[in-house]
């Protein structure tokens, strides 16, 4: 009997559209997200790397007066967490912003990005989740850390004596 038949959809079902294309944006929204924190990382190596080249002789000054390697690697270590931080915290407020004025900045662009004929909402919703941020926050200080430590590791390993000689 086909009037016992009930039809079940769930809200992924019948919204299919809608939902796979959040779906979509979300990844690539990490996609980003990634190429962003390699970007942070790799900057970093090049800042610290120059840096290092250039402190060379007050490196060997400070190893000469008894710095141990340990403590030549934690200087710039912290340098490259405090470069993440200061990163961290503008990056952290700019979003805010974003955030909670993305629709007047959309519509100020002239972004429809939610077409009313495709798609229920006629805004963007905005939402920062706890978790999220703090994913965020701890793989940009991670991504600071990371581009910081060889160019860290290799000035702990430079010969003092050599290091006073440089020009």
């Amino acid at each position: 009997n086909n009037a016992d038949l009930v039809m079940i959809e769930t809200w992924q079902q019948q919204n299919h559209r809608f939902y796979e294309g959040i779906t979509r944006d979300n990844l690539i929204m990490r996609f980003i997200m990634s190429i962003f924190l390699a970007l942070v990382a790799f900057v970093i190596f090049l800042i610290f790397g120059r840096l290092v080249a250039e402190k060379i002789r007050d490196i060997g000054a400070l190893r000469a007066m008894g710095a141990t390697p340990f403590d030549i690697q934690s200087c710039f270590l912290t340098q490259g967490l405090f470069i993440g931080v200061g990163g961290l915290l503008v990056g952290l407020i700019i979003s805010y912003f974003v955030i909670q004025n993305i629709n007047p900045i959309a519509a100020a662009f002239g972004v429809d990005p939610f077409p009313t004929e495709s798609f229920g909402p006629n805004k963007i919703p905005t939402r920062a989740l706890p978790l999220d941020i703090l994913l965020i926050s701890a793989l940009t200080l991670a991504s600071a850390l990371i581009g910081a430590f060889y160019p860290a590791w290799r000035a702990a390993r430079l010969n003092p004596v050599d290091c006073l000689r440089h020009e």
